[in-house]
């Protein structure tokens, strides 16, 4: 998982990802995203990494992306308070 999160430079953060781009370059499926987006559509919660959409086209900011995995990746000293902690000040820094 640790090797999908390549380093990227500044500029090429901003780069927008169709669905095609992220299931090649981060391994993310298809079908996957699609499943995604429609939880996040029909539940009205983000379920996983922001995207873009306008009538057929859905894009996906690179930034967005590895925010998203780096926030789904587990580390040996995290815990079940640690993790609801991190969601929280993630959550903080989308509501200033």
């Amino acid at each position: 998982m640790l090797n999908i999160v390549k380093d990227y430079l500044p500029h090429q953060l901003n780069r927008m990802l169709t669905p095609a781009s992220v299931e090649k370059e981060f391994g993310i499926s298809k079908e996957t995203l699609k499943h995604l987006r429609e939880e996040s559509i029909s539940t009205g919660e983000l379920r996983g990494p922001v995207f873009l959409k306008d009538g057929n086209i859905i894009l996906y900011p690179i930034r967005a992306i590895i925010e998203w995995i780096k926030s789904k990746m587990f580390s040996s000293g995290e815990t079940s308070k640690t993790s609801k902690t991190a969601n929280i000040s993630h959550l903080n820094k989308y509501n200033k």
